[in-house]
């Protein structure tokens, strides 16, 4: 392979932000997208500082997620099929420290990914566009520590070697709070939905027709 980036196909309402360049742009298109559904009876002076705080705090969580490896965050912006998703998911790059020796091929990082990984709790091991992957699936309380979120999660991650750096490894990182509730019906359906979308994630390589400049898994 000669991979380059990669491509999932998302369903409305969902849109992706990337981490590097068009940032910005994107937060202030998915902002004013946002705004459009603010009740016609909201006086600018109320709108105007609504919109100023949801860019920055989207910006903040869009950064924080970069600082720590992200690449592309994925939120939805709208309703799905009539109830909020509490959800969002990232795709990260990073490399385990210690985990992966330098020289290793990629047969060699996949064993080890699926040695470390694959037998522990909720842990499964599965096949995506011919490259393995361990998904984990978890719940975790509430944190106390974090006053804008006071209800446990639902949390799935998808883990693979990169396909020509064996040293670094893609995590795509889900999360959820269901309808207050990280284990009630809200929650499974939102996580089919997740795992729906990873069944379509596909690698870019050199020369597809998907590939362009700046793409974040080189």
């Amino acid at each position: 392979m000669s991979v380059r980036s990669y491509r999932v196909v998302l369903p409305e309402p969902w849109r992706r932000i990337p981490t590097g360049p068009g940032r910005s742009e994107r937060i202030a298109e998915m902002v004013a997208e946002a705004a459009t559904r603010l009740p016609r009876d909201v006086p600018p002076d109320q709108a105007g500082p609504w919109r100023r705080e949801l860019e920055r705090r989207m910006t903040a969580d869009v950064q924080a997620a970069a600082d720590n490896g992200a690449v592309d965050v994925y939120l939805p912006t709208d309703t799905w099929h009539g109830f909020l998703i509490g959800a969002s998911f990232v795709v990260s790059l990073v490399a385990p420290p210690g985990l992966v020796p330098d020289g290793a091929t990629g047969e060699e990082a996949a064993a080890l990914l699926i040695t470390e990984l694959a037998a522990g709790e909720g842990a499964d091991l599965m096949s995506i566009d011919g490259t393995p992957w361990v998904r984990v699936e978890s719940v975790e309380e509430a944190d106390p520590a974090r006053a804008d979120i006071d209800v446990g999660t639902r949390r799935v991650e998808y883990l693979t070697p990169h396909p020509d750096i064996p040293q670094r490894w893609i995590i795509v990182a889900f999360s959820c709070t269901g309808a207050g509730d990280p284990t009630d019906e809200v929650a499974d359906v939102t996580v089919r939905l997740f795992d729906a979308i990873m069944g379509t994630w596909r690698w870019i390589e050199r020369g597809d027709p998907f590939d362009g400049p700046g793409n974040p898994l080189l």
